[in-house]
């Protein structure tokens, strides 16, 4: 979750255990998104242009605040949510891997669900030199998993929501909303609720909300 440059690597793997006499040998082999080693240079450097771009725009922005708006702005403007792939999530087929729950499905294929929003704009805040991570949780009005963000502005940390500032209206059109932009813990507890699985730092700044 530290390094979501490493996209190719899903989360079901596979492993064998070995032992002659007192040496045991365990072997692991995760789930990949391609089997051929050359798709996924192709497509690591297809992220790396792709974050290079939005990085670039957010550093000629005024200030921080500015910056991180800009990177908000950006994904929220250049992705759509991914439906399908939250159908197989939620039914078990997906196999451990889909480029829509990856910073590449959100930066390159402009398709994502709340974990590819999460992890391009990770990916983004870290290329700019900003202190960013994932938290997993839930969502407090429905059942089922949800990701977001928090980063470090300036010695205080906030949350943020990518995902659920990219709403679809009724007329099925997007747009963008700033109700999860770096909000604070008391926000947050409204809609979602967080859980262990990740270290995350308590959200009280105020100063950029």
């Amino acid at each position: 979750y530290d390094h979501p440059e490493y996209f190719w690597v899903g989360r079901n793997y596979s492993y064998t255990v070995r032992t002659l006499g007192d040496m045991t040998k365990l072997s692991v082999e995760p789930a990949l998104l391609s089997g051929d080693k050359d798709d996924i240079v192709k497509a690591r450097k297809q992220l790396d242009e792709a974050a290079g771009i939005i990085a670039a725009g957010a550093e000629q922005q005024s200030g921080l605040y500015e910056t991180v708006k800009y990177v908000h702005d950006y994904i929220i403007d250049h992705t759509e949510y991914d439906n399908y792939a939250l159908e197989q999530i939620t039914s078990g087929t997906d196999e451990g891997i889909l480029s829509a729950a990856t910073a590449y499905g959100c930066l390159v294929e402009h398709k994502a669900v709340c974990s590819g929003y999460a992890a391009a704009f990770q990916l983004v805040m870290q290329k700019l030199g900003i202190e960013c991570g994932r938290v997993n949780g839930l969502r407090n009005s429905e059942s089922g998993a949800h990701q977001w963000n928090y980063l470090g502005l300036d010695g205080d940390y906030y949350y943020i929501d990518v995902t659920w500032d990219d709403p679809i209206k009724p007329d099925g059109t997007q747009t963008r909303t700033y109700e999860y932009f770096l909000i604070s813990e008391d926000d947050l507890s409204y809609t979602h609720v967080k859980n262990d699985e990740l270290p995350c730092p308590e959200c009280y700044g105020t100063e950029y909300n």
